[in-house]
């Protein structure tokens, strides 16, 4: 690799960009009885609280994105670089060979030959970022980072690994060809106890830029202080990578023959139905996110384009009336129901 295609991937790993944050949309900030802890599992900074508020301490992110890539509704999300990839994949899917490459900020750069991109953590990858490549023509994905097991942000790999898993039952199930490979270049040095309190160049340029960050932030949108229950309760759209992945699942449906077709409930995307246990007594329409249920008669129904399958309809409910199923794909449509 030259110098300038050196320098350009070592800017690009530079990305600082904090996830965005709407405190509304986490389910366990909706429901402090929630079973969710996805982003706190995969956090690798613990910067991240959920109850009485969904917040995420600047000073200690990392910036992998390994949390907005587990979140499902959009609580926690990194749009910016869902938008960046997508563009690396439309480039790359005209070319003879439809394969991208992306490294990790810790990755050899001198020896990641060919690497399209370079993201701040392969953890920070969702399944719907891996099929979007698919449904924009890219045949083989090829991995490589750096040594994760010594990385500062070794616990987001779990993030990828449930990523690759998804998206490769997914593109089963779908009969689709997808091939995401994985490598591991030596580059990152292990951490050492410090001995005295140090601050690096960049680590400075980085305190500094968000802490300019969050106090234009303040300035313009500042803090709700009473975090009153109408503003918990806020239902807002589905995230736009819930969004992305409807369409590029239809995409790729478009390209299979035959019926319609489970997905993998792991995905998120789901099919919720209510049993005869249903009173209709309006919790989980209340409670969920992006008002993806509603009451009809005596019974709930749901639209499966709003579900992203978070699960807090089945926390709330006090009946235990509520399930969640995978959700049917077919080549014209997400159907209403799961039968």
């Amino acid at each position: 690799m030259d110098r300038l295609k050196l320098l350009d991937a070592s800017l690009r790993a530079f990305d600082t960009r904090l996830p965005d944050v709407t405190p509304p949309l986490c389910v366990a900030t909706r429901y402090r009885s929630s079973s969710c802890r996805s982003c706190l599992d995969v956090c690798p900074a613990g910067a991240l609280v959920t109850s009485p508020w969904l917040e995420l301490d600047a000073d200690k992110c990392r910036s992998c994105g390994a949390c907005a890539a587990v979140c499902r509704t959009g609580a926690l999300d990194c749009d910016f670089r869902s938008h960046a990839l997508r563009s690396e994949y439309q480039s790359r899917a005209t070319t003879d060979s439809p394969s991208v490459a992306l490294a990790c900020r810790h990755a050899d750069f001198g020896r990641a030959e060919g690497a399209t991109c370079v993201v701040p953590c392969l953890g920070g990858l969702s399944a719907g970022d891996l099929l979007a490549a698919a449904a924009l023509g890219v045949e083989r994905i090829h991995l490589i980072s750096g040594d994760c097991r010594e990385c500062p942000d070794a616990t987001a790999e779990a993030a990828l690994d449930l990523a690759v898993w998804v998206a490769g039952e997914t593109m089963t199930v779908l009969n689709q060809p997808l091939v995401v490979e994985r490598t591991r270049l030596p580059g990152h040095e292990p951490r050492a106890a410090a001995t005295s309190p140090t601050v690096s160049r960049r680590g400075l340029l980085r305190y500094l830029a968000r802490g300019l960050e969050r106090a234009v932030a303040d300035g313009v949108a500042p803090r709700d202080p009473e975090r009153s229950i109408s503003t918990l309760h806020k239902q807002g759209a589905p995230p736009g990578a819930h969004q992305r992945l409807v369409g590029d699942l239809a995409v790729l449906q478009s390209r299979r023959c035959g019926s319609a077709v489970r997905l993998p409930l792991s995905l998120p995307l789901a099919s919720v139905v209510a049993n005869a246990k249903c009173d209709a007594c309006g919790l989980c329409p209340k409670y969920c996110p992006h008002g993806a249920l509603a009451i009809e008669g005596n019974s709930v129904v749901a639209n499966p384009n709003r579900c992203t399958g978070c699960g807090l309809c089945v926390d709330v409910c006090p009946r235990s009336a509520v399930r969640m199923g995978p959700a049917l794909l077919s080549p014209r449509r997400l159907p209403a129901e799961d039968h």
